[in-house]
């Protein structure tokens, strides 16, 4: 076909629709018609242009014509959802605090003590509490349970701290042995 003359090529004809051109989908091939494929042109398909590829995860331009990157998109959503620390901690004797039974999408590594009778602290080892952006919910009972009504208090002393009061609920002395579900919830 190299030694060819331009002159002496058959002349094209106008294709009828009916032409079929063998395409790979999904790593199988597949027969389609000509007409088939330019009717994916009427229907408004354009490919991707990848010029059009944002990976801005703020979305700060606001266009109708960029397309985010799955790691923009991740960036994004990531951004709006609250974080959370949601542990039990149990607290005995003059014992710390230990934690069971929780979740934490905080990012960061947690401490507690107990820094005297009735009294412990949470910190997080990064500043992850953000000042009217952060919620403590608290709810305990005593070591015996419902009989050994217990009040507690909370103090968010640091963007990293949280001090925690027990107090037994008959004269509000400061008392330990308690239970403590809490949750802090960081919204962004």
């Amino acid at each position: 076909m190299a030694d060819v003359k331009i002159s002496a090529l058959t002349a094209a004809s106008a294709l009828t629709g009916t032409e079929l051109i063998e395409t790979v989908q999904s790593g199988t091939s597949k027969k389609t018609t000509t007409q088939a494929i330019a009717n994916l042109y009427s229907l408004g398909y354009t490919a991707e242009d990848s010029s059009n590829k944002s990976t801005d995860g703020t979305f700060a331009a606001n266009s109708d014509e960029l397309y985010p990157s799955q790691k923009a998109a991740k960036t994004y959503i990531d951004g709006k959802i609250p974080k959370v620390y949601a542990v039990r901690l149990t607290q005995t004797g003059t014992s710390d605090p230990t934690a069971s039974t929780g979740y934490n999408s905080t990012g960061a590594t947690v401490t507690i003590i107990r820094t005297g009778t009735g009294y412990a602290r949470i910190t997080f080892s990064g500043g992850v509490m953000t000042s009217g952006k952060t919620i403590v919910s608290l709810s305990g009972t005593g070591s015996g349970g419902y009989t050994d009504p217990k009040l507690f208090t909370h103090q968010i002393s640091a963007v990293n701290q949280i001090n925690l009061g027990a107090f037994r609920a008959s004269d509000q002395t400061a008392e330990d042995d308690w239970v403590l579900d809490i949750t802090v919830t960081i919204y962004p």
